[in-house]
C-alpha cells in the first residue's frame, strides 16, 4: 500500500503538470492508511478516511447535463471502514474477514449553492440477518445510508425513486482495487489512461485481485464445477462458496 501511494502521488503530480489540475485531491488521507495499516502473519487491517477523485468532465448522459446546470466537476470519493483481508492460502474462502463499510460517492460542485449526490456501496453479507430478498456475499448497491441520511435531512433527490436494490453481485474491492475501479467507471481515459496504463500501478492492481479476486471467482466457479483437477491442489469453505451466489 505504501507502495500504492508513492506511485499515485508521483502519477498526480504529472497530471498536474499536464492539466493544471489535480485528479486526486486528498493523496494524504491514503497515507494516513498506510499508517494506521496493521499486518500480522495471515491478515491485513486498516481503515480508509475518504479519498477524492475529481471528474473535471463528467460522464455521457449525466442527469443533470453538466452545462445547463453550472456543474464545474465532480467529487467521487472513496471510503473504507475497518476492512481485513486474508492472505492467500491453499483453502478457497473469503478473502475478507470483516467489512464495516465501503462507500463510493458522488458530489458535483457548482456556481451556486445547490448541489447534486449519488452513492453506492458495497456490502458484504451479515450472517446475523434474516434476508428477504436475494442477498450474494459481496454486492453493490445504490443509495444506502448516505444517501438516506441527506433525505432525511430534507435534501431533494427530485422525482428519482431510490430503492435498496438490486443487490448486484460484484467480487470484493479494498482501497486499491477502489481507487481502480473509479478510475474505470468514471474518469475517461484520455485522463486516467496514463495510470491505468503505468506498469508499476498495473502489477499493484494485479496482486490485490489474486488476493481478493482469485478465490471469489474460483467459489463462484465451485457453484458450477462440482469436479477439480488434482494437480490444483484446492481445498473449498463450501459456505462461502454458495454464499458467493446468495440464497
Amino acid at each position: 500500500m505504501v507502495r500504492h501511494h508513492k506511485l499515485l502521488t508521483e502519477l498526480n503530480t504529472s497530471f498536474i503538470q499536464e492539466h493544471g489540475s489535480p485528479l486526486f485531491i486528498d493523496l494524504a488521507k491514503l497515507a494516513e492508511c498506510c499508517n494506521s495499516c496493521d499486518v500480522d502473519d495471515d491478515t491485513i487491517t486498516y481503515d480508509a478516511p475518504k479519498i477524492t477523485v475529481r471528474n473535471y468532465f463528467p460522464p455521457a448522459h449525466t442527469i443533470p447535463a453538466s452545462n445547463s446546470h453550472g456543474i464545474q466537476h465532480i467529487d467521487i470519493a472513496l471510503s473504507l471502514n475497518n476492512i481485513t483481508i486474508r492472505k492467500p492460502a491453499a483453502k478457497i474462502q473469503d478473502p475478507l474477514t470483516r467489512l464495516d463499510g465501503f462507500d463510493i460517492t458522488l458530489q458535483t460542485q457548482h456556481n451556486h449553492p445547490n448541489y447534486y449526490y449519488a452513492s453506492w456501496h458495497l456490502d458484504k453479507r451479515i450472517v446475523s440477518e434474516r434476508y428477504s430478498l436475494i442477498e450474494p456475499e459481496y454486492h453493490l448497491t445504490f443509495g444506502g445510508r448516505n444517501m438516506e441520511k441527506l433525505y432525511a435531512q430534507n435534501m431533494d433527490f427530485g422525482s428519482a425513486l431510490i430503492v435498496r436494490a438490486p443487490r448486484i453481485m460484484h467480487p470484493p474491492m479494498d482501497v486499491i482495487l477502489g481507487i481502480d475501479f473509479i478510475l474505470n467507471q468514471f474518469i475517461d481515459r484520455e485522463y486516467s489512461g496514463d495510470i491505468l496504463e503505468n506498469v508499476s500501478y498495473r502489477d499493484i492492481v494485479s496482486t490485490m485481485r489474486g488476493y481478493l479476486w482469485k478465490p471469489f471467482a474460483t467459489g463462484l466457479a465451485k457453484n458450477f464445477y462440482t469436479s477439480w483437477n488434482d494437480s490444483h491442489n484446492l481445498s473449498f469453505d463450501d459456505e462461502f462458496c454458495k454464499n458467493v451466489v446468495g440464497d
